[in-house]
């Protein structure tokens, strides 16, 4: 466990604590704490949604780019 921990506190260091947060041998993205008042980024989705997609798509680039693997059954979003 203390492995995966720092091993994952390396890839993500940039994203640590802002975007995402470890626990035990999970890896959580934040959600956004404003709702910008319901405007859309995009027809039909609105900003806070689409500012979680994009740090959605940070973390698991940081992943990619590390090597690590994911399997399917984590693979929740």
């Amino acid at each position: 466990m203390a492995q995966f921990v720092r091993v994952v506190i390396t890839i993500l260091k940039d994203l640590f604590l802002y975007i995402v947060m470890l626990f035990l041998d999970d890896i959580r993205v934040k959600g956004l704490y404003i709702d910008y008042n319901n405007k859309e980024s995009l027809p039909g989705i609105q900003r806070f949604v689409y500012k979680h997609i994009q740090n959605l798509d940070k973390t698991i680039e940081c992943l990619e780019r590390a090597g690590a693997c994911i399997r399917a059954k984590s693979q929740f979003c």
